[in-house]
């Protein structure tokens, strides 16, 4: 929602609200997608933004994305909570470098 907000120029942005509809064209679609991977890391084709253009169906590709990314995240999570201590700390701190 702030990137939409400061690319639109807009002080609030809804859930149901349409990039397009909101003043949204092409060069800003372009610029919407290069801060959606700088910011959230995520590489989504401009195409798909003229398939979800409101706020709400691109926030949920968006996190489809990122949890695909992850993969398994039940294992993860077993993973993390079998570390002891010392390793979540050195895991936090080798994050943090």
């Amino acid at each position: 929602a702030a990137i939409w907000s400061e690319l639109l120029g807009v002080e609030r942005v809804g859930v149901q609200d349409d990039f397009f509809v909101l003043g949204g064209h092409s060069l800003l679609a372009t610029q919407l997608v290069s801060r959606i991977r700088r910011q959230l890391g995520v590489d989504l084709p401009l195409p798909k933004l003229f398939e979800l253009r409101t706020l709400g169906d691109l926030g949920r590709e968006v996190l489809a994305r990122r949890l695909e990314e992850v993969g398994d995240t039940g294992s993860l999570l077993a993973d993390l909570e079998g570390l002891t201590d010392e390793e979540a700390l050195a895991l936090l701190e080798e994050e943090g470098k």
